[in-house]
């Protein structure tokens, strides 16, 4: 199964990305920092939910940009345990069929990671086994 994260590098004139001709923009959510690994951000970008996708778009580099279609979020909570993430974030389970490795049982597939996504929030998605991604909005 292929990630369910993809990268996107194209954007409209005013800095959204481009939705398909049935993709409604439903919030926006600037000042973001995206993390791949809790421990190197990605940098600051704005979040936007459409009626089909979560993206993040980097403010700094114009062509560094994610989305995640929603039938691809398992699960999702807003998570605000400083013990788990430094910051409140939205938490978010991906659907990958990939199976854990070493330390993780056999067969356990997915895994549940935060992600934020507005007021002081953070954003986490997915990046290995499991695949996870953290934005925070500063």
């Amino acid at each position: 199964m292929p990630s369910p994260i993809n990268l996107v590098s194209e954007r409209e004139e005013d800095g959204k990305p481009v939705f398909d001709g049935e993709e409604e923009l439903l919030a926006t959510f600037p000042s973001c920092t995206l993390f791949f690994d809790p421990s190197k951000s990605e940098g600051v970008g704005t979040v936007y939910i459409t009626s089909r996708n979560f993206y993040w778009l980097s403010a700094e580099n114009s062509e560094l940009g994610y989305s995640v279609a929603f039938p691809s979020i398992m699960i999702h909570a807003v998570c605000s345990d400083p013990e788990a993430f430094p910051h409140t974030c939205l938490y978010c389970q991906l659907d990958t069929d990939e199976v854990m490795e070493d330390d993780e049982e056999e067969g356990e597939e997915g895994e549940e990671e935060p992600m934020p996504a507005s007021g002081e929030t953070t954003a986490q998605t997915a990046s290995e086994i499991p695949e996870t991604a953290k934005a925070h909005r500063g």
